[in-house]
């Protein structure tokens, strides 16, 4: 660090000069009325818009497998056990529980 990005300062041997100084001057602000950042709201809640966009189509294509799968009578128990999806070998299992991964993941990064 080179000493012209240094400034002896009250109370301390150096204070930064900079983001460093910024920093402190708002850091030590109690009634934080200095806060000066952006919120990024307008890019925050589009993102957000796509993330839901996201999920509603993912969940779609959960309700449609679901529907595929309630006229098997034999897999009853596998559309309301995790245990039995989870170990179960049919095609259409391993094909709801990547698009469960999926939906947890785009959950998971919306919240």
């Amino acid at each position: 660090m080179s000493s012209a990005s240094l400034e002896r300062g009250p109370g301390s041997v150096y204070a930064y000069q900079g983001y460093g100084r910024l920093a402190s001057f708002l850091a030590e602000d109690k009634d934080r009325s200095t806060s000066i950042y952006r919120g990024f709201h307008r890019v925050t809640t589009r993102n957000l818009l796509y993330l839901e966009s996201e999920l509603a189509e993912l969940e779609a294509r959960q309700d449609t497998l679901d529907n595929v799968d309630s006229n098997d009578l034999e897999n009853l128990a596998g559309i309301a056990s995790w245990e039995v999806l989870s170990r179960s070998t049919r095609e259409i299992d391993r094909e709801k529980l990547e698009l469960l991964k999926e939906i947890r993941r785009v959950t998971r990064e919306y919240r």
